[in-house]
């Protein structure tokens, strides 16, 4: 049962999570060698990561 001031998690706006889907389809494609992507080759555990963050904070914070 949730206190009043609880930690309280909300859904990212539509526009982070598909930039966040599109980074881990990037992060996928560039992984297992299916499309070289030229900025991010070499990358791909940096982009899932940073579209993971960006899920996160997307998450926790509301508004974002």
């Amino acid at each position: 049962m949730a206190r009043s001031g609880s930690f309280s998690l909300t859904a990212p706006s539509k526009i982070v999570f598909i930039i966040a889907l599109i980074l881990a389809i990037i992060a996928l494609l560039v992984t297992y060698g299916m499309f070289p992507v030229p900025f991010f080759s070499g990358y791909g555990f940096e982009t899932l990561l940073v579209g993971f963050v960006l899920l996160v904070i997307g998450v926790v914070y509301s508004g974002i």
